[in-house]
């Protein structure tokens, strides 16, 4: 998972064996796939829901 762009976040599949799938569609493993708010992506049989928050800073310390 990678900030490819301010505030634009992409997941590549680095060749796993269970590939990796955002909205069960494969992730292509060169090009990658950006994420949207909501987007769910498996990562073989762990399953994870992406939400971006609003104002955050990538260099903000996380909250106490």
């Amino acid at each position: 998972l990678t900030e490819t762009a301010p505030g634009v976040f992409t997941i590549f599949d680095a060749g796993s064996t269970s590939g990796t799938w955002v909205n069960f569609n494969p992730v292509p493993a060169e090009a990658g796939q950006a994420l949207q708010t909501g987007d769910l992506i498996n990562l073989g049989r762990v399953q994870l829901r992406f939400h971006l928050r609003a104002g955050a800073s990538p260099n903000a310390p996380p909250p106490e």
